[in-house]
């Protein structure tokens, strides 16, 4: 059992691998045959580390079994579930479990060793002890423990459950069912005994736009209008007959400072101070260069059986770019090869803002009643709904009914955002020769667009020449929006930048970044 798991996170994290790349432990000494080439995941160093995190992490929270089955017993029945990446309970008591999680790690060095000799069997005596230091010295700021605790601080991560935001936070690998996928909450039904829900899902990152309030979908022959913003919907299937949320419907508001002029950006958790670019001074204004961004936990519809055709929607659909920003607990490697410099992080991130086409979206937290035709008895009541200002009228048809009522708050324009860690790759020029203009962002130059053109080629080249080398979709490596960089010489070019797509890194851009030339 433990080394099925063990294999299933390794197959995961070599997700898009060839088959004759996949090798687990050594097959040789099954079969006799020559010991084959090293396992491609097992060269990642970070995944090496996020096994030997998730074997130490399963054996510590055993003896601690009990009392979170207790702590959950403690919780609303719909707050129970345990996550696919463990059953090491929730956040909330994380301060009660970390002294016993300390204490196990410092009394099993011996255990832990084992852990680390059985996930590299063929390393170097330094190497295993430099893993088994990571675990055993919990005081040292970048320990596995202080790492964990870092996570699970992490607001931006949405989930209260630890294994999950350990998942998400890259302390553990990320296998099993996706947790970043979002609902669209579309129809509530009481059929006289039992609440359900329906729903459509995305991921979190197309989730912003094709589930944006104006968005609509197609489900079972009817149109879908998504009008607002909600945390997922919790059925209570007692006396009470009701459904309910348990948080606002955005885990993650920050500020977003753009510049056009030069492609930069950056965010923050409080409203900037500054009204100039720090990259290239060009002045700024809100909410063209400076605007909220939130994340939604969850999407929904005014629950109404749909409509049969679609209507005119000023929604914009079209898929956002992604903006990449430095993380101070990201490591950067460089490299300068010929003419051009290189560099790879491990942990930065990656940003998706929809601004609806710098339209943005308007609207307010609402709480809203629904009543439907089949049990004009049933109405349901639900609090912190956040409702496109549009759609903020009620509605009495065929006796269903929609109304949202006003809680006397300031509306409010956002843009949406999804972000993730992952790893990103960056390329730049290290010299320009004379005559030679490199910089896309010169306005008055009328063949700035051709420059632009030059390296989002070049950028879409990497990605498709990278994808058939690696025999990966093309999708797997995104490419981030291109952004004016300075050269030695006083010179201005642009940044091209690539990321893997799926959180924490799949070591595809890495694959690039070590055998570029």
């Amino acid at each position: 059992g433990r080394r099925g798991q063990a294999y299933s996170a390794i197959l995961t994290f070599c997700r898009g691998r060839s088959h004759d790349e996949f090798y687990f432990n050594h097959p040789h000494k099954i079969t006799g045959d020559p010991p084959p080439t090293p396992f491609l995941a097992m060269q990642q160093q970070r995944i090496v580390m996020r096994l030997i995190a998730k074997e130490v992490l399963r054996q510590a929270f055993v003896p601690l079994s009990s009392d979170i089955q207790d702590h959950l017993l403690e919780l609303a029945r719909s707050e129970r579930y345990l996550s696919v990446h463990g059953e090491f309970g929730k956040t909330d008591y994380w301060s009660d479990y970390k002294e016993s999680i300390a204490g196990w790690i410092t009394d099993n060095i011996d255990e832990i060793r084992n852990i680390v000799t059985a996930l590299k069997p063929a390393s170097e005596e330094t190497e295993i002890k430099e893993l088994v230091d990571w675990v055993t010295n919990i005081e040292d700021h970048k320990s596995l423990l202080h790492k964990v605790e870092n996570v699970i601080q992490n607001n931006e991560i949405r989930t209260d459950n630890i294994s999950e935001k350990l998942a998400e936070g890259g302390v553990l690998p990320m296998f099993g069912m996706p947790t970043s996928v979002r609902n669209l909450y579309h129809e509530v039904k009481y059929d006289g005994q039992n609440i359900s829900s329906k729903s459509i899902d995305r991921g979190n990152d197309l989730a912003i736009y094709e589930f944006a309030p104006g968005a609509q979908k197609t489900k079972d022959k009817a149109i879908h209008t998504a009008i607002g913003f909600t945390d997922d919907f919790i059925l209570i299937n007692s006396f009470r007959r009701d459904v309910t949320v348990n948080h606002e419907p955005f885990y993650n508001e920050r500020w977003m400072i753009r510049c056009k002029a030069c492609g930069s950006f950056d965010t923050a958790i409080s409203p900037p101070t500054v009204w100039e670019c720090d990259n290239c001074g060009e002045p700024l204004s809100e909410p063209e260069n400076i605007f909220p961004i939130k994340s939604p936990r969850g999407y929904r519809t005014d629950l109404s059986a749909g409509k049969d055709s679609k209507e005119f929607t000023e929604i914009v659909l079209s898929r956002p770019p992604i903006f990449a920003e430095s993380s101070e607990e990201s490591d950067v490697t460089f490299k300068n090869v010929n003419n051009y410099h290189s560099s790879i992080s491990d942990r930065d991130v990656s940003w998706r803002v929809n601004t609806n086409a710098d339209k943005f979206f308007t609207g307010k937290t609402y709480r809203v009643g629904n009543r439907f035709p089949f049990n004009p008895n049933q109405w349901f009541d639900i609090n912190n709904q956040w409702i496109l200002e549009q759609y903020n009228q009620p509605q009495d048809q065929n006796g269903y009914y929609y109304s949202p009522r006003d809680q006397h708050n300031e509306f409010e324009t956002i843009a949406l955002a999804a972000h993730k860690n992952t790893e990103i790759l960056r390329l730049k020029p290290l010299s320009i020769a004379e005559g030679l203009n490199l910089n896309m962002f010169d306005r008055e130059r009328i063949f700035s667009a051709g420059i632009r053109s030059g390296f989002y080629s070049a950028a879409f080249m990497l990605q498709r020449v990278l994808a058939e080398k690696l025999d990966v979709d093309p999708t797997e490596i995104e490419i981030a929006d291109v952004r004016r960089c300075r050269v030695p010489e006083d010179k201005y070019s642009a940044e091209i930048i690539l990321t893997d797509e799926l959180p924490n890194g799949s070591g595809f851009v890495r694959h690039l970044f070590e055998n570029i030339e």
